[in-house]
């Protein structure tokens, strides 16, 4: 058995599994305290672990979750995961207007495309907000991450270690 820090799966820190690392829920943390966001968006939130910490983070009042299958989100978190496509132009427009009164706001990508996803909601990103995806390396590759002018890559001693990958949108 390896460290728990870094082992999937291995974290129920409210009572429901989170399919992050212990490292990588604490850069997801750092993020959010670093660049003082206002909201987050979780595209695929599975179960609901990571959204029940977000929840209860003193500062997070504005989460939005979008999961296309609610059978699996625990009852405790699904008042804030509204059941639909994340590919669907209408969720994507439906989470551009939602974010709009927060800023900064976070959209983490981690449902079934990632590399999708991350096309699809890079487009709502405003200047300050952060578009981040999880498994990389595994579910999406660098090539598939923002590239080019209006991109800044997030580094810190957080991300080393995780399968996660930030961009600000400047």
């Amino acid at each position: 058995m390896g460290d728990v820090v870094d082992e999937i799966g291995a974290i129920w820190p409210l009572g429901i599994p989170v399919t992050h690392t212990w490292r990588e829920l604490g850069c997801l943390l750092w993020v959010i305290q670093r660049w003082k966001v206002k909201a987050v968006v979780e595209v695929g939130v599975d179960q609901g672990g990571l959204a029940a910490v977000l929840l209860a983070h003193r500062d997070m009042r504005n989460y939005l979750g979008v999961e296309n299958d609610m059978r699996k989100v625990h009852g405790s978190v699904s008042p804030h995961v509204i059941d639909a496509d994340a590919m669907a132009p209408d969720t994507v427009e439906r989470i551009g207007a939602w974010i709009k009164p927060y800023s900064p706001a976070l959209i983490y990508c981690d449902d079934g495309n990632k590399p999708r996803e991350v096309a699809l909601y890079g487009t709502i990103v405003r200047s300050g907000d952060i578009i981040g995806a999880h498994d990389l390396g595994i579910e999406i590759n660098e090539a598939d991450l923002p590239q080019g002018i209006g991109w800044v890559r997030v580094t810190g001693p957080w991300l080393a270690g995780t399968r996660q990958a930030f961009f600000r949108r400047i």
